[in-house]
C-alpha cells in the first residue's frame, strides 16, 4: 500500500489518495499524519481517494478501523467522503461500521459528487 496526504486550500480538506491493499495496519501507519493534518488546518472534512485501492476482505479489521482513526485525532465530526472504482460489498460493510459508530461518511464512484457533497451541510442521505 501506498499513500499521500495533502491539504487542498480550494476546497478546504484533507486529501488522501490510497494505492493498493488497504487493511487495518494502512490505517494505523496513515491515521496520525491525517488526524495531525486536520488539526493543524482546522479543517473538519477529508477526501479519501480510493479508486486504486483494495480494500481488506477481513471484517473485524475493517470493525476497529473507526476506533483507529478516532484514536489518531480523526473525530466523528469530521465528514469523510469515500471515493472509490466501484462500491463493492467490502466498501459498503466499511461504510456502515463507520456510520454505524456515528461518523459522517459516504461513498462515492465520481469525485466531482464527493466534492459538491463535501462542501454541502448535512449528513449522508443513507
Amino acid at each position: 500500500m501506498s499513500y499521500t496526504i495533502d491539504y487542498d486550500e480550494d476546497n478546504g480538506c484533507v486529501c488522501v489518495t490510497v494505492t493498493g491493499k488497504f487493511d487495518l495496519s494502512s490505517m494505523k501507519e496513515m491515521a496520525p499524519a491525517v488526524g495531525g493534518l486536520l488539526s493543524a488546518r482546522g479543517c473538519n472534512c477529508i477526501m479519501n481517494n480510493m479508486v486504486d485501492a483494495v480494500l481488506t476482505d477481513s471484517a473485524s479489521e475493517a470493525y476497529y478501523m473507526p476506533a483507529m482513526a478516532l484514536k489518531h485525532g480523526v473525530h466523528r465530526s469530521v465528514k469523510r467522503a469515500i471515493v472509490v472504482k466501484k462500491i463493492t460489498q467490502e466498501f459498503l460493510f466499511l461504510e456502515t461500521v463507520f456510520l454505524n459508530s456515528g461518523n459522517i461518511v459516504k461513498m462515492f464512484t465520481d469525485i466531482g459528487e464527493a466534492t459538491l457533497w463535501l462542501s454541502a451541510g448535512g449528513t449522508p442521505d443513507r
